[in-house]
């Protein structure tokens, strides 16, 4: 990675209360990535593992599933089945 691709990005650990440890990663061209995690080492590892797929352009934001209901998904395949 060189120098200016090291200013697009950007990644914090936060010891939050209780001893959890909070991750956030941005990058440019990417959605921000926040995970909550129980040590250190596991925090670093998946922040390593991120950004690393961020360089490959292999990185793929789920965030958006949590939302998406079944009901959701039913209606997507019956619309496309249709045309």
């Amino acid at each position: 990675m060189d120098a200016t691709e090291r200013r697009k990005l950007w990644r914090l650990y936060t010891k939050r209360k209780l001893g959890r440890w909070q991750v956030q990663i941005r990058r440019k061209d990417f959605l921000q990535v926040n995970k909550n995690f129980i040590d250190v080492k596991t925090a670093r590892k998946f922040a390593r593992d991120v950004e690393s797929q961020m360089e490959r352009n292999e990185f793929e934001d789920y965030s958006g599933a949590r939302v998406t209901t079944l009901k959701e998904i039913l209606i997507n395949i019956e619309m496309r089945e249709r045309y």
